[in-house]
C-alpha cells in the first residue's frame, strides 16, 4: 500500500472513530431528550431542526466540496479560500438569520417553535464561520473529529443536567447551538492563522458557479429522504410513519460514517483528477469494497431485524422489522455511489451528479405516488431501494463516460 493510500486510511479511521463516538453521544442525548420533552415538544424540536437544515443549506450550499477540492490541489491558496468562504457565508447567515428572527417575532415568541427558531439563528452564524473543511482538505482529520466529540459532549450534558420537562425545550436548543460553537472555537484554536490577509482572491462568481450543482444536489438529497413521510401523511397512512421512521433510522445508522468516507476520499480523488484513468480505477476499486461492506451489513440486519428494532425502540415497534428488512438493502447501493459521487466532484463534473440526484428523486417520488396509497410504508420501503439503485447506476455511467 502506498503512502498516499495510507494517508487516506489514517484520515478515514480518525474521522470515523470521532464520528462514531460523537454519534453515540448524540443518540443517547436524543433518547434522553425525547423522554423529557414528551412526544409533542420533542416533535417541535425535531421539526425546528428540519427547518434549520434548510436554512443551513442556504448558508453552506455546496461551498465545502469546492473549497476542499481546490485547497487539496493547491494548499498555497488556503488563506484565499478561507477568507472568501467567511465573507460570503457570514453574509448569507445574516440574511437567513434575519428571516428566522423576523418570522419568530411576527408569530410570537410565546410559541415554542418561534422561540426555538430564534435560538437556531446562532447555529446559522456558527456554521458560517467553521473552518472544518480546511482541515479535511489538508489531511488533518484529528481536529474535526475532536470538535465533533466536544460538540456532542456539550449537547448531551445540557440534556442530562438541564432538560427535565417539556418546559425546558429552549434549553435543549441552547445546548445544541452551544455545542456547535464550542466545536468551531476549538477548530480555530487548532489552526490559529497569523492573519487572513492575502493578495489572492477567489472570484465569487466562480465559487457560486462551481458550487451551484452541489447545492442543488444537497437540496434534492433532502427531498429524496423526506418525501416518503410526506407521501404517507398525504395519503392517509400517518399511522405508519412512526414504524417506518424507526426502521429507516436503523437502516441509515451508518450515514455519519458514510459522510466521513466521502470527506476523506475527496481530497485524494482531487489529486488524481489530471489522470482520469487512475481516478476511475481508484474509484471503481473503492466502490467495490464499499458495496461488499454494504452487502454484509444488509445481510446481518435482515437476519436480526426483529431483535434490532425491539432492542432499539421497544416491543411496540416490532412490526417495523418488515420495513427494515427491505430498507437495509439500500446500503449495498448507497455505499458505492457515495464513492462515485466524490470522483465526479474531483473531476469537476458536479453538474452530472446533480442530474443523477434528480433522477433518483424522480424515481422515489414517482414510485411513492404509485405505491403508497395501496402499500403504505411497504411501498415507501421499496421506492427508497429502487431510487438508490437508479442513483448508483447513473453515477457509474456518468463516471465511465469518456469526455473530451
Amino acid at each position: 500500500m502506498s503512502l498516499r493510500h495510507l494517508a487516506f486510511v489514517r484520515s478515514f479511521i480518525t474521522l470515523g472513530f470521532g464520528e462514531i463516538l460523537a454519534r453515540s453521544m448524540h443518540v443517547l442525548a436524543i433518547i434522553l431528550l425525547g423522554r423529557a420533552l414528551k412526544p409533542e415538544m420533542f416533535g417541535v424540536f425535531e421539526l425546528a431542526l428540519g427547518i434549520l437544515s434548510y436554512g443551513l443549506l442556504v448558508v453552506q450550499q455546496g461551498f465545502d466540496a469546492i473549497a476542499t477540492r481546490e485547497v487539496a490541489r493547491d494548499p498555497g491558496c488556503e488563506i484565499a479560500w478561507v477568507r472568501a468562504m467567511l465573507q460570503i457565508r457570514v453574509l448569507l447567515a445574516l440574511v437567513m438569520g434575519s428571516g428566522f428572527a423576523t418570522w419568530a417575532l411576527v408569530t410570537g415568541l410565546d410559541r415554542p417553535m418561534s422561540n426555538l427558531l430564534l435560538i437556531y439563528t446562532g447555529s446559522l452564524l456558527v456554521n458560517a464561520i467553521t473552518p472544518r473543511w480546511r482541515f479535511l482538505a489538508l489531511r488533518e482529520p484529528a481536529a474535526p473529529a475532536i470538535a465533533s466529540v466536544m460538540s456532542q459532549i456539550c449537547f448531551l450534558g445540557t440534556v442530562f443536567f438541564l432538560v427535565r420537562s417539556p418546559n425546558d425545550l429552549s434549553k435543549a436548543g441552547i445546548g445544541w447551538v452551544a455545542g456547535e460553537f464550542i466545536g468551531v472555537v476549538f477548530l480555530w484554536c487548532r489552526w490559529h492563522p497569523a492573519s487572513l490577509a492575502t493578495r489572492q482572491a477567489v472570484p465569487l462568481r466562480l465559487l457560486f458557479r462551481e458550487s451551484f450543482p452541489v447545492s442543488v444536489s444537497l437540496l434534492l438529497g433532502q427531498t429524496l429522504y423526506n418525501f416518503d413521510v410526506l407521501a404517507l401523511a398525504a395519503m392517509g397512512k400517518s399511522h405508519e410513519i412512526g414504524l417506518y421512521l424507526a426502521a429507516y433510522r436503523c437502516a441509515t445508522g451508518f450515514a455519519p460514517l458514510l459522510g466521513h468516507l466521502q470527506a476523506s476520499i475527496l481530497p485524494e480523488f482531487s489529486r488524481e483528477h489530471a489522470t482520469p484513468g487512475a481516478l476511475l480505477q481508484s474509484a471503481s476499486k473503492l466502490a467495490g469494497w464499499a458495496a461488499l461492506a454494504g452487502i454484509v451489513i444488509a445481510a446481518l440486519f435482515t437476519a436480526g431485524a426483529d431483535s434490532i428494532v425491539t432492542l432499539l425502540f421497544g416491543p411496540e415497534y416490532g412490526p417495523a422489522a418488515v420495513y427494515l428488512r427491505i430498507l437495509v438493502w439500500v446500503l449495498p447501493f448507497q455505499f458505492p455511489r457515495a464513492v462515485l459521487r466524490q470522483a465526479l466532484y474531483a473531476s469537476n463534473h458536479q453538474a452530472l451528479d446533480t442530474r443523477n440526484v434528480a433522477t433518483g428523486v424522480f424515481t422515489n417520488v414517482a414510485l411513492d405516488l404509485l405505491l403508497v396509497r395501496s402499500w403504505g410504508a411497504l411501498g415507501c420501503s421499496w421506492s427508497t431501494v429502487c431510487s438508490e439503485v437508479v442513483f448508483l447506476l447513473t453515477s457509474w455511467q456518468a463516471l465511465r463516460r469518456p469526455r473530451t
